[in-house]
C-alpha cells in the first residue's frame, strides 16, 4: 500500500520513504505489545502515513465512507502531538508532525493544520536542521533525509503563513543549507513525474516559490511598504515579478503553465497541478497590490496599475479554469493544493475578481 500511494505523491511533498517506513511497520511488529508511548515517532508516522495512504488512494465517490476510519489513524498519531512537539530528539518525529499536516491539509480545518506545521518547523530549528554545520556529522543518506524535512516543514509554514497571516516561524537570512538530492531509499524519485518532463528536482522548484511568495509578503504587504509612495510601490511589484517570472522560466517547457498539455490520470497530473496553483495565486498576489493602489500620478503608474489589473484578472481565470481538474469529493482538497505556496484568498474570491475585470475594465483591454 505504502509504494502504491506514495510513487507519485512523493513528487509532492517527498516525505515518505516506503523502505524506512517499511522497516519500522516491521519494528512494531516484532514487538506489538510495547505501549506507543515508549516509541512515540514511530507510532505516529505509522498511524499517520497510513491515513494519508488511505486518503490518497480512496476511490472516487467513496471518500465519505472512509473518512471515519482516516480519522481513527489520525486520532491515534495525534495523541503522540505533545510528547513529539516537547521532547522529539531524532528526526522521525519532524517527520510524524509532517505527515500529520499533510493528513490535515485533505480538511478545511486550518487551525490544527497550521498548529500541526508551525510545531515541525520549529522542531526542525530545535534541531539545528537550518545550520550547514549539522549535517558535517551525518552520511549522505542521513543529511538528504534531514535536508528533505526541513524543507518540506519550510514550504508549509510559508503557505500557512500567507494564507492565515500569522507570523512565519522560518527566517529566510538564517538557513544556510542546500536543497536535498532527492534521491530516496526508494527508486520512483530517481526519475521524471511520470507523463511529463518534470524532474525530480521539482521539490527544489517549490521551495524556491515558497521563498518568493515569502518574498512577496515581506515586501508588497508589510508595514514598511505603507511608508512608501506609488512609484516605490510598483518598483517592488516589478521587482518580486521579475523573481517569479525567472521561477518559472526554468520550469520544463512541457510543464509550462501556459503550454500544459494536461494528462488524463489524476495521479499524473496532480504535481504539475500544484505547482501551477502556487505560481498563478502568487502572481494574482503580486498584481492584486498593485491593482489598488491609487492611480493618482503620471501616466506610466497609471498604465502599469492597469496592467496589474489586467494580469491579476487573467490570473483568477487560469486558477478558476484549474480547479475543474481537482476532485470533487474532498472540499478540504482546495487547502491541499495551496501548500506549495498560495494566496490568501479562497476560489470564490477569483471568481469575484474575474467579475470585477469583466465589469469595470475596458472591453478592449482583454
Amino acid at each position: 500500500m505504502f509504494e502504491a500511494a506514495f510513487t507519485e505523491a512523493n513528487h509532492v511533498l517527498p516525505l515518505f520513504d516506503v523502505p524506512v517506513l517499511t522497516d519500522l511497520l516491521e519494528q512494531h511488529y516484532s514487538d506489538p505489545t510495547v505501549p506507543p508511548g515508549e516509541h512515540p515517532g514511530r507510532w505516529a508516522m505509522l498511524n499517520a502515513t497510513i491515513a494519508v495512504a488511505i486518503q490518497l488512494r480512496t476511490a472516487r465517490g467513496s471518500y465519505s465512507e472512509m473518512t471515519e476510519l482516516l480519522w481513527h489513524f489520525f486520532k491515534n498519531a495525534f495523541s503522540m502531538y505533545s510528547v513529539i512537539a516537547l521532547r522529539a530528539a531524532d528526526v522521525l518525529g519532524l517527520e510524524a508532525l509532517l505527515a500529520m499536516a499533510i493528513y490535515m491539509q485533505g480538511s478545511s480545518d486550518v487551525r490544527t493544520t497550521s498548529v500541526l506545521v508551525f510545531a515541525a518547523a520549529r522542531l526542525s530549528l530545535t534541531f539545528g536542521l537550518h545550520r550547514r554545520e549539522f549535517y558535517s556529522v551525518l552520511d549522505p543518506a542521513a543529511t538528504n533525509r534531514h535536508k528533505r524535512a526541513i524543507w518540506i516543514a519550510y514550504i508549509l509554514d510559508k503557505s500557512i503563513s500567507v494564507k492565515t497571516g500569522l507570523p512565519s516561524v522560518f527566517d529566510d537570512d538564517v538557513i544556510n543549507i542546500d536543497y536535498p538530492d532527492l534521491i530516496m531509499s526508494t527508486s520512483p524519485l530517481d526519475g521524471d513525474v511520470p507523463g511529463t518532463s518534470m524532474p525530480a528536482s521539482g521539490f527544489r522548484l517549490k521551495a524556491e516559490l515558497a521563498m518568493i511568495e515569502s518574498s512577496v509578503e515581506k515586501r508588497l504587504y508589510s508595514r514598511s511598504a505603507s511608508r512608501q509612495n506609488v512609484h516605490q510601490l510598483l518598483d517592488l511589484v516589478s521587482e518580486v515579478d521579475h523573481q517569479l517570472e525567472n521561477w518559472k522560466a526554468r520550469l520544463p517547457s512541457s510543464c509550462q503553465p501556459d503550454c500544459i498539455v494536461w494528462s488524463t490520470k489524476p495521479t499524473v497530473r496532480e504535481p504539475i497541478i500544484l505547482l501551477h496553483f502556487a505560481y498563478y495565486c502568487t502572481l494574482s498576489e503580486i498584481h492584486g497590490f498593485a491593482a489598488h493602489l491609487n492611480q493618482e500620478g503620471d501616466i506610466s503608474a497609471i498604465r502599469q496599475i492597469q496592467s496589474s489589473r489586467i494580469i491579476q484578472a487573467s490570473a483568477a481565470s487560469q486558477i478558476i479554469h484549474i480547479l475543474q481538474y481537482l476532485p470533487c469529493e474532498q472540499p478540504g482538497q482546495l487547502w491541499y493544493v495551496y501548500p506549495l505556496g498560495c494566496t490568501k484568498g479562497h476560489p470564490s474570491d477569483y471568481l469575484l475578481g474575474v467579475f470585477y475585470a469583466i465589469l469595470y475594465l475596458p472591453a478592449s483591454l482583454w
